[in-house]
């Protein structure tokens, strides 16, 4: 490859040329996110039963289901939730399952438990749930609209128009008032009468609806008769015949009751900024580009709103891809920014500028290519794989600067790239090594980290080829138009203090291990002091708190509640906008796995970048003795390797165990337990004698409790300028609900019974939320737990402590077998047992630099951090590798040939390392990872250069 570059440089410029060309046609296909696309590890089976209370759910359909599931390969945890007519299953898998297979086996072992399932049961669905959905939220208000209007429009106008733009995925719809016509029945005049609500529900839906009583054939032509309802108007509800006596003739709705259109129940609220609102929130789909679906939506606001002539206020609260466009924006500046401080660094250093724009020109080289290398192997432009282009702008530009210096020094071409050939391969191969074993584990840290990892292998990998090809055709080039070879700089005083240094430590070798001890204990001590926190960041734009609520709470008391909170929340310093929703219209997936609780308050609060610890001293205070979440992460990538229910599980074979449990713990007046639903209700047990007796179904009595107390839903009536909704339902005074359904009468054979005579009615306190782990019945504890070695039989399960468990362990592996790797790869290309293990020890310098550089930035050993040490183990080899590749060509070397050998690789080290380190300037403000790399190059680079020859100096005496 050198000798064809160094004799045909134009045809090398042409296929480099060529890959430009074909590497951006390929990222025209580019996927951005804000996070990497993950496949879902997870599994939700939702199974409903009508009519059945949480603990026949728990009993009859959770736990046969769970056992089911037991059949499921690679299954790593099973989490359940019993709720009021509803169970809800969560398998979690291991990484590195075959998760379209496992979704395939558990709808089949699903549909074979099923038919053990009782009588009424729906049957259980299985699918995914999805994670790191990109989404944007965003507000309707209007000053000439009320919240009916406002909600009609949202639901009929705007959600559809939405619904059809390509990359949409779902949209959840909050606040707002519904209306309906409400048929609002007496039950005295019913009774009187002898007419149920039920004849009522009957007639009205015959009126309003539409049948087909048959075909007839004409000829060759087959005609349908339909009997259409007579109703044109709201009003004409009241005169529907509900039936007919020759005695009493017709009586009709106007005479056991009044025809109302009124507002719903309402189940959710919206506000911003303290008015009230409609919220969206919309998701995307995971297969289009964020930032294009983010743009049709905008599109179609814009649209709408001009439509609509601007009679509905817009505004876009929060929108994953404006932080996508912000990072990108980000890294082209700071890019950019790296980009010309190297470039001006290589001008110092080579004394020309021509010579440091064909070094530079390394740099967007490689990052398009790997840019293109990303797209080709199915990984998108996310914030990870920017990090790792973000370290390639400082190591692209590495190998080409090594072969440039090597050329002017040896004023010839064809040999200074050959002579560093070695020593190139070699640092190469290191940094690839480096990052092989984050493809080979199944873990967290490859699923964060492998487009990282990809990014920089391209980057550095496209760099060596670079230097050996590019490089050496535009060095020809020039070499061509112009003979001279320019003079490099010197750094002879540099050099000089070198010299001394080395002197004075191949006297007194002892120093360097003293040394090297200090150092190594200052990282262990670091490393011990430091906070390890893998799940937080220090800052953030927005904070979203929960504040929960029991499901026998009014909707009214959670309003009243939203009020108070949001006059303390609003003097918060620096608060931008604050939305709040809240009620009970909630999805399936928060009921299943971020919420263990009917009815929330959800107060996201937009501020501006702010630290997170002084921002928890001012709102924790603000919610003393309330059950609440604080999510101070908007877009975390490490959200989701944690529980999202809760830290510390309470667990028993048995429920009775564990009640006995908590009553224990509750005792010392410390512990708080969740779920905690409980509340009374009343029962109704049937007389079977009775029901027998009069030929009456269970079912029977049971839909007509429902009727009456919930009312019966009809078919929607399609109004004049709308559609509504129509419910039929009994007029409640001020009874309470024992009262009310004393007094209920059903039809029994023509004959208006009271319910009681056919049983008894029994008020009973009833848990509504059973939760289950790994198939014991547990509850979550509220706060930290320290268990007592006394009390050996509470089970308690740390859930996020394994996950975080798993991966140190992963870490601990991943370093090992990168320190195993590299020691293999040096072993091949030195030939020997002993250099390898010299140019490993001298790798560790490096991380106790990097901890050093995070402690003095303030900042916590977070994934981003650990990765960096990583990737330090390839960079700090590259400094032991020239080096030893210099010094250990001989073993007969004197002082004098040592130093001067070390020297003569000093200005590679000075110029891999600075345009590394300088080029990382830019990003220190926003990356952990550079502030780590800069830390552990500047602190490894002096102990590198001076023990190295000082081991071999020793090995050679």
């Amino acid at each position: 490859m050198i000798r064809f570059s160094f004799r045909h440089p134009v045809s090398c410029l042409m296929i480099y040329a060529g890959l430009l060309i074909c590497s951006l046609f390929i990222l025209q296909n580019v996927s951005v996110g804000y996070l990497p696309t993950l496949d879902s590890r997870k599994i939700l089976i939702k199974t409903e039963f009508k009519g059945a209370e949480a603990e026949l759910i728990r009993e009859s359909v959770t736990c046969p289901l769970e056992k089911a599931c037991l059949l499921l390969e690679n299954h790593r945890n099973i989490t359940s939730i019993s709720r009021d007519e509803l169970s809800l299953i969560q398998i979690e898998f291991h990484n590195g399952t075959d998760m379209d297979v496992a979704l395939l086996k558990a709808k089949e072992t699903i549909d074979s438990a099923f038919e053990n399932l009782p009588y009424g049961c729906k049957k259980s669905t299985v699918k995914f749930i999805e994670t790191n959905c990109e989404s944007m939220n965003f507000s309707v208000t209007s000053e000439s609209l009320d919240n009916t209007q406002l909600r009609f429009y949202a639901e009929n106008s705007l959600a559809p128009k939405l619904q059809r733009i390509k990359g949409i995925s779902d949209i959840s719809i909050y606040g707002g008032d519904k209306s309906e016509i409400q048929i609002i029945l007496d039950k005295d005049k019913l009774f009187s009468k002898k007419i149920t609500i039920t004849d009522v529900a009957t007639a009205c839906n015959l009126s309003n609806g539409e049948f087909s009583v048959g075909n007839f054939i004409e000829g060759e032509n087959i005609h349908q008769i339909k009997i259409e309802g007579n109703l044109k108007d709201e009003s004409d509800f009241e005169n529907i015949i509900i039936s007919h006596s020759p005695v009493s003739g017709d009586i009709r709705v106007k005479d056991v009751g009044k025809v109302e259109i009124k507002n719903q129940e309402k189940i959710s609220f919206a506000e911003l900024n303290g008015k009230e609102c409609i919220l969206f929130s919309v998701k995307y789909n995971k297969s289009e580009s964020p930032i294009k679906v983010s743009n049709r939506l905008k599109k179609q606001l814009k649209e709408f709103s001009i439509q609509n002539n601007d009679e509905m206020e817009i505004t876009i609260l929060e929108d994953s891809a404006k932080n996508l466009e912000n990072e990108l924006e980000r890294f082209i500046v700071q890019g950019s920014l790296g980009f010309l401080i190297t470039a001006i660094c290589l001008a110092v250093f080579y004394k020309s500028i021509v010579l440091s724009i064909v070094v530079s020109i390394t740099i967007p080289l490689c990052l398009i290519y790997s840019m293109a290398l990303l797209t080709m192997t199915g990984n998108s432009l996310n914030s990870i794989s920017i990090s790792g282009l973000t370290l390639g702008i400082g190591m692209a530009v590495d190998c080409s600067a090594v072969a440039a210096e090597s050329i002017l020094s040896s004023k010839n071409i064809f040999k200074g790239t050959r002579k560093i050939l070695i020593s190139n391969l070699g640092s190469t191969a290191t940094t690839i090594i480096a990052f092989i074993p984050v493809f080979l584990i199944y873990g967290p840290i490859k699923e964060m980290f492998s487009c990282l990892s990809l990014a920089v292998i391209g980057c550095v990998g496209f760099s060596f080829l670079v230097s050996c090809s590019l490089t050496v055709s535009l060095l020809t080039l020039i070499k061509n138009k112009n003979d001279a070879f320019i003079e490099l700089l010197k750094f002879e005083s540099l050099k000089s203090s070198y010299k001394k240094t080395l002197l004075k430590f191949f006297h007194r070798p002892q120093l360097i291990i003293v040394a090297t001890v200090i150092f190594l204990l200052s990282g262990i001590v670091l490393l011990s002091v430091m906070k390890i926190d893998f799940t937080s960041k220090n800052d953030t734009e927005k904070v979203s708190i929960t504040v929960k609520f029991p499901a026998n709470v009014t909707l009214a008391y959670i309003q009243d509640t939203e009020k108070y909170y949001y006059k303390k929340l609003k003097e918060i310093p620096g608060l931008k906008k604050i939305t709040i929703y809240g009620g009970d219209d909630y999805d399936i997936h928060e009921l299943s796995s971020t919420s263990l609780w009917s009815n929330k308050i959800v107060f996201d609060l937009y501020i501006g970048k702010t630290q997170i610890e002084p921002l928890k001293r001012i709102l924790e205070p603000l919610f003393v003795g309330v059950e609440i979440d604080i999510d101070y992460e908007s877009f975390s990538f490490s959200k989701n390797l944690v529980n999202s229910m809760g830290k510390y599980f309470l667990e028993s074979d048995s429920l009775d165990q564990l009640n006995k449990n908590i009553e224990s713990l509750q005792s010392s007046g410390i512990f708080k337990f969740s779920p905690d639903e409980n509340y009374y209700e009343w029962d109704f047990v049937p007389s079977i004698e009775l029901l027998s007796e009069y030929s009456i179904g269970s079912d029977y009595v049971v839909s007509e409790m429902s009727h009456f107390i919930n009312g019966i839903e009809l078919e929607e009536f399609e109004g004049k300028s709308r559609k509504y909704p129509i419910k039929v339902l009994l007029k409640k005074e001020n009874e309470n609900i024992h009262h009310l359904l004393k007094h209920l009468t059903i039809n029994v054979q023509g004959i208006q019974m009271p319910i009681s005579f056919l049983g008894e009615l029994k008020e009973t306190k009833k848990e509504k939320i059973f939760l289950r782990e790994n198939l014991l019945d547990a509850k979550i504890i509220s706060n930290d737990f320290i268990r007592d070695e006394k009390n050996p039989d509470y089970k308690i399960w740390d859930a996020n402590a394994e996950v975080l468990n798993a991966i140190k362990k992963e870490f601990i592996l991943l370093i090992i077998f990168v320190c195993l790797l590299i020691y293999i790869l040096l072993g091949i290309i030195f030939q020997s047992f002993e250099k390898p293990f010299i140019v490993c020890f001298a790798m560790i310098f490096s991380i106790p630099g990097a901890l050093f550089a995070l402690f003095i930035a303030g900042k916590t050993l977070d994934l981003n951090a650990l990765i960096s040490f990583v990737i330090l183990l390839g960079l700090s080899a590259n400094n032991s590798i020239l080096l030893m590749e210099s010094v250990s060509q001989s073993s007969t070397l004197n002082v004098g040939e040592l130093i001067e050998k070390c020297c003569s690789k000093l200005n590679a080290l000075l110029i891999t390392n600075g345009t590394t380190v300088l080029s990382l300037i830019p990003f220190v403000f926003t990356s952990s990872i550079s502030i780590s790399i800069i830390g552990g190059l500047c602190f490894s680079l002096p102990l590198t250069a001076i023990s190295i020859p000082v081991f071999v100096r020793w090995r050679i005496k």
